[in-house]
């Protein structure tokens, strides 16, 4: 067995990074503007968000992590030849109960579990023009669930223990499958939901849908309602909402960017804090014709220099987590970690807070975020004012 370091919060997340990381050296100066020009934020409105544990699995690049059962699952690669699924105590200490192995691929898109059957489905890009892998969490068996899925797709539990897939590139659709892999229902999307780009869905009690998607035609992030036939109830442009940022996470020369598209401010992130601080450099936008795509072109400075900078962008990525207690929708995105919510009675937006970094899964029953860092596990509570 493993032994994982454990940890209560008691410590800055950036701590472990040396003091003078957050310096950038782009042969170009520039001037921090606002040392908190991104987290001047509005009080929490609805919730609180506290970290209350952490731990390092040992010998693990995690690739996702859910809640199910009482325990927090991991999916585990790059150390050793074959990957693993992990099951670990949902309370501190967090200890590691239970290894899968996973010879059959390597890399995890996407996870998501039944509670009922213990079950794990876990997409995989890589192999077989985009798959869907079964792990029976209670007799460690993997099997290929569905095949020919295509080549990027997204996934999410369903009501009566369905799996719901959205297919980007192809006519929208939901596709509702059973625990046998037949598809149960196809339900088509509205027409102005763009295809060319990918769909994250999930569905209420209520058996009502809520869709993340971008539309024909117009910028920006949208999130949508939709009645059980697919029909739209109600509509949000995020930016107008609830002031999300179009944004693009840059790495080069050794520090953290973030660009918000709109109004092409750039800001670095100061690692010791953790806080995003804007400067004063500017970000020349590359429109690609005949689409809504757009590109990094080169960045200019306070003095009207232009220059380039080598490195590897982000794509903004925003997921959705339902509360039915409280009829709450969370929405999270990974450019600058915002944390945004919907009070689905007043329809109301708040901006609640920011994660510093990593994918989140949200555990319904405990009012908690999972927060997977990559290297680390991090757990939130969402405390109500």
């Amino acid at each position: 067995m493993f032994q994982d370091n454990i940890h209560a919060i008691g410590s800055n997340p950036w701590s472990s990074h040396n003091e003078n990381s957050h310096v950038l050296d782009i042969q170009v100066c520039f001037h921090l503007l606002n040392h908190n020009a991104v987290d001047d934020w509005v009080s929490f409105v609805a919730y609180a968000v506290n970290e209350v544990s952490e731990f390092i699995p040992a010998r693990c690049i995690c690739d996702e992590v859910i809640k199910m059962n009482d325990f927090i699952y991991l999916f585990c690669s790059g150390f050793d030849e074959y990957s693993d699924l992990r099951a670990y105590e949902d309370s501190m200490p967090h200890d590691l109960l239970m290894i899968t192995l996973v010879k059959e691929f390597r890399v995890a898109q996407e996870m998501v579990g039944v509670e009922k059957t213990g079950t794990v489905y876990i997409s995989d890009l890589m192999t077989c023009n985009g798959c869907i892998w079964k792990i029976d969490t209670l007799n460690n068996k993997v099997e290929k669930w569905l095949s020919n899925v295509g080549g990027w797709f997204h996934m999410s539990i369903a009501n009566d223990n369905h799996l719901l897939v959205l297919r980007a590139y192809y006519d929208p659709f939901f596709m509702i499958y059973n625990q046998d892999a037949k598809l149960v229902k196809s339900i088509p999307l509205p027409d102005d939901f763009d295809k060319r780009h990918s769909f994250i869905a999930i569905q209420r009690q209520n058996g009502e849908f809520i869709v993340r998607h971008r539309s024909k035609g117009q910028s920006g992030i949208f999130v949508s309602f939709l009645s059980t036939d697919g029909q739209m109830i109600n509509q949000f442009r995020l930016k107008e909402a609830a002031g999300l940022r179009y944004g693009k996470r840059f790495f080069g020369n050794n520090d953290l960017f973030a660009i918000d598209m709109f109004n092409e401010n750039v800001y670095i992130l100061d690692r010791i804090s953790g806080d995003w601080n804007l400067t004063d450099l500017t970000v020349n936008i590359s429109y690609i014709p005949d689409s809504y795509f757009v590109e990094i072109a080169s960045f200019r400075s306070a003095d009207g220099r232009q220059f380039t900078i080598e490195g590897h962008t982000t794509m903004q990525d925003v997921r959705l987590y339902f509360d039915n207690e409280d009829s709450n929708l969370l929405v999270s995105e990974n450019v600058f970690g915002d944390m945004y919510l919907l009070n689905t009675k007043t329809l109301g937006w708040s901006r609640i807070g920011r994660l510093p970094k990593g994918q989140v899964c949200y555990d319904s029953e405990k009012n908690r975020l999972i927060q997977n860092a990559f290297l680390s596990v991090h757990i939130w509570t969402l405390m109500q004012n």
